[in-house]
């Protein structure tokens, strides 16, 4: 007969990580799935995480997987699961090397960020080119930096945000009509440079950008950039394949994680894809943990009679 886990995690970034570690505390049997590929797996450190502030983000997850395996009751497998069907009150996750049998499930599996396609992006996403400016703006404070985003929703409030932390930026709309005349008149007036050309392509040595240069020929020197994403996508399609409603920011929840389908919580930046902060996502994974052993706990207690001899 297979192992009925307590509570699968899907997903081991940090929100799906603190949700095992909470979990296992608990003294829940439970299994966690990874692939390996999350929405900060190519950023270089990892910030604004109380005394880990700095530290890559291979090495702190490194370290959560390490305190989690401490314990009798914890599991991890490096495997994508593929497909979930559910007998009665029991889940089958179904991987490549098999079926994994599970009471309740917690859906860690991040959101994916769509951006134009740029020659050189790989080179510097992650090391000088970044998404959230409270995660890595500081490094590139009082430098020349540029702001690249066809979205019309994010770059004038990106651009906002950035001043903050310089005041040498350049605006780019990369080809499309992402900014109105009053945005642009009104960065125009705060001493914006602002860039309507398309990027051709992204230049520098060893992840540090250096210059952007445009399909007209110009170029701009830079220290670091901005990429706003073109838009934001669930990190696994499971959720919906199971019936999990769905907003504008990921899975729709309560307060402790949970779902409008049974047994199946969710944590981390499929919920709050615009929150894309380690500690939040930590925090997320928490709450969701407390939701599933609670839920757990309620079933266990209307169960339990102690026998009368």
């Amino acid at each position: 007969m297979k192992e009925l886990y307590d509570c699968s995690v899907i997903g081991g970034g940090p929100s799906g990580l603190t949700a095992a570690l909470t979990l296992v505390r608990a003294k829940r049997r439970i299994i966690i799935f990874d692939s390996s590929n999350g929405r900060n797996s190519s950023s270089a450190h990892s910030h604004n995480y109380l005394t880990r502030d700095g530290t890559s983000t291979h090495e702190m997850k490194e370290l959560g997987k390490a305190e989690i395996l401490r314990y009798s009751t914890a599991n991890f497998k490096n495997a994508q699961v593929n497909k979930i069907t559910k007998n009665q009150d029991v889940f089958q996750l179904i991987t490549d090397d098999g079926v994994y049998n599970t009471k309740k499930i917690i859906f860690a599996t991040g959101a994916r960020d769509v951006f134009p396609t740029i020659d050189g992006f790989d080179q510097f996403w992650g090391k000088s080119l970044f998404s959230c400016p409270y995660c890595d703006a500081y490094e590139f404070s009082d430098k020349p930096i540029i702001i690249i985003s066809e979205n019309p929703s994010l770059l004038y409030s990106f651009s906002k945000k950035m001043l903050n932390w310089t005041k040498d930026i350049v605006v780019c709309t990369n080809g499309k009509k992402a900014l109105t005349d009053k945005q642009r008149e009104s960065l125009l007036q705060r001493g914006y440079k602002i860039s309507d050309q398309e990027v051709k392509c992204l230049k520098g040595c060893n992840g540090a950008l250096e210059r952007v240069e445009f399909m007209d020929g110009t170029s701009v020197k830079v220290c670091g950039g901005v990429m706003a994403p073109t838009r934001v996508e669930p990190g696994s399609t499971l959720p919906a394949s199971l019936g999990c409603s769905m907003n504008a920011f990921g899975i729709t929840t309560d307060v402790l994680g949970k779902t409008n389908v049974g047994g199946v919580f969710a944590a981390g930046d499929n919920v709050h894809s615009h929150l894309s902060q380690v500690s939040i996502a930590c925090a997320s994974g928490s709450k969701a943990a407390i939701g599933v052993n609670t839920e757990l706990s309620e079933e266990e207690f209307n169960l339990y009679r102690v026998s009368k001899l």
